[in-house]
């Protein structure tokens, strides 16, 4: 984990090159690399006690890889037919900052905020202030730098901190929000608890969570290997279940206004961008044909020593974690867009 942040740059996505040279220092990323592995060889209930250090060692790893293939909003969307995948990620942050009703005199946390394209289409839509807590340096950077590009640092701040133990007094933010953040988190009443503690009575907090659905058999040793595998590919140290993250929220101490799959009815696959079922040949990045073009391009300058050694894994990494998202979500055990709404009470 790096103790410092490494430089931003000032590139609204990184480009390949920037990709396969990545942020952590070349002679490091090998180690870096099992030691990531190593966490999920290794004790569960240790990988959760490590659990800052597993997302942290995660993200320095793939941060650029998200950018340059996803864009600046690390999550998935339910997706309307016609729609186009940016689209449905503005849709799916501007109906969550609908449902917290903010407006400009909100002051609202972002809990987990990556990079900042969530906060930056809500504080447009809103026009409200919002505070993002991140707790990896080179995220922090990036989100600081995108919203000084946007012209929008005077609304959107970053503040590098641990969700599990955050550094803002009580009862200061009117709302806050989490979208597919949480879900690194080792103990979810924890994190939910600490949320409503920095909350103003009757505030909300409404978070799109990944979550094993009600189709998901624990006894299912196909199940279990879809989960360990989305686990592994996504820095997760524990992936809930629907009805642990309804238990959660009650052991809180949080009130439980709304819980709801927004992913569940999508019109389009909200996996699709990840495996096209309309343009199965399509030569977008993530697709099939654009995942090997990024992997075979990888490997190349790995060869060359232009991109350090162990980059050619990490890539394979994502490109696998992928494929599991997609396998999770057919069989229609996982979904990433579970919404909770919940309220902090008043006295």
């Amino acid at each position: 984990m790096n103790s410092e942040a490494p430089a931003a740059g000032d590139h609204a996505t990184p480009g390949l090159l920037r990709v396969a040279r990545g942020i952590v220092p070349p002679t490091e990323v090998p180690a870096t690399v099992d030691r990531y592995h190593g966490y999920f060889e290794g004790d569960a209930g240790q990988r959760r006690r490590d659990y800052a250090s597993v997302v942290n060692t995660y993200y320095d790893l793939v941060t650029d890889f998200y950018e340059y293939g996803w864009g600046q909003s690390f999550h998935f969307a339910p997706r309307a037919r016609g729609e186009t995948f940016r689209e449905s990620l503005l849709r799916h942050e501007q109906w969550l900052a609908l449902r917290l009703g903010l407006t400009p005199d909100k002051h609202v946390l972002d809990v987990g905020c990556g990079v900042g394209g969530p906060m930056r289409t809500i504080a447009r839509f809103a026009g409200c202030k919002i505070t993002g807590l991140n707790n990896n340096d080179y995220q922090v950077a990036r989100a600081g730098m995108h919203n000084r590009r946007a012209g929008l640092d005077a609304r959107c701040d970053v503040v590098k901190g641990d969700f599990m133990a955050m550094a803002f007094p009580d009862a200061c933010f009117d709302a806050a929000y989490a979208i597919e953040a949480t879900v690194h988190a080792p103990d979810l009443a924890s994190v939910y608890a600490e949320i409503g503690r920095v909350l103003k009575p009757g505030g909300l907090l409404a978070s799109y969570e990944w979550a094993l659905t009600e189709n998901f058999i624990a006894g299912d040793s196909n199940h279990q290997r879809i989960r360990r595998d989305i686990e592994f590919a996504n820095g997760i140290v524990h992936l809930a279940t629907a009805g642990e993250v309804i238990d959660a929220v009650a052991t809180s101490g949080l009130e439980l206004l709304q819980v709801e799959d927004r992913c569940a009815d999508s019109e389009v696959p909200w996996w699709e961008k990840l495996a096209p079922t309309r343009n199965p040949i399509a030569l977008r990045r993530t697709s099939g044909i654009g995942k090997h073009f990024t992997n075979v391009a990888v490997r190349l300058l790995e060869t060359l020593r232009i991109a350090p050694r162990g980059t050619t894994t990490v890539a394979h990494m994502l490109d696998k974690g992928g494929q599991t998202l997609v396998a999770g979500g057919m069989q229609g055990i996982f979904t990433p867009g579970l919404l909770v709404v919940a309220r902090k009470r008043i006295g």
